[in-house]
């Protein structure tokens, strides 16, 4: 299995950019924000693990050209 976490070995637990788990969280969470303090709901779901992945490969309000 693929590793998702930054330096697993120091309990650094921040998913990579590319880590299936981001997003793959269940949308129910009773926490707000993540152990860093940050909003816990990003681009409109949950990453599964404490913190919730803040980076995004694109930025908002881009258009796709055909």
């Amino acid at each position: 299995m693929q590793r998702t976490a930054v330096q697993p070995a120091l309990s650094l637990f921040r998913l990579r950019l590319a880590s299936p788990l981001i997003n793959s969280g269940l949308g129910v969470s009773l926490a707000t924000v993540d152990l860093d303090g940050k909003p816990r709901v990003n681009d409109n779901s949950v990453d599964i693990g404490a913190y919730e992945n803040q980076d995004r490969i694109f930025p908002g309000n881009f258009e796709l050209l055909p």
